[in-house]
């Protein structure tokens, strides 16, 4: 393409760096203007031909929205804090301990794992 003095590449560089370097290498912003074949008064001239010329040259102003995570991930996120690991390892522990209890105790001692895991899971959503 003909006409703009200003490379995809070169526009890319200059956004991801972020450094006034570059738009005073084109003369300011008078000079970044012109390198786009644009002016800083009245902007684009918004014709089809000029705009579609555009989108070839430097293509679409679209990003890709970031992937979201999986509710698997989330919740492996939230068991990465080192509360929530204790707990966990209490709860198992307690509902690991639960065949020493005597006979009659046991459901009152497995309500305390129970009540544990129920919390942490509760927490996690």
């Amino acid at each position: 393409m003909t006409g703009y003095a200003l490379t995809k590449e070169g526009l890319s560089d200059m956004l991801k760096d972020q450094q006034r370097g570059y738009v005073q290498a084109y003369g300011g912003c008078e000079g970044l203007c012109a390198a786009l074949a644009s002016d800083s008064g009245s902007g684009l001239s918004g014709a089809e031909n000029d705009l579609e010329a555009r989108r070839e040259m430097y293509g679409t102003n679209y990003i890709e929205p970031p992937a979201m995570k999986t509710y698997f991930e989330l919740i492996l996120e939230g068991c990465e804090d080192n509360t929530v690991q204790a707990l966990i390892v209490c709860a198992a522990v307690s509902l690991f301990l639960l065949p020493a209890e005597q006979p009659g105790h046991r459901f009152v001692a497995s309500i305390e794992g129970i009540a544990i895991f129920v919390t942490v899971q509760t927490a996690s959503n």
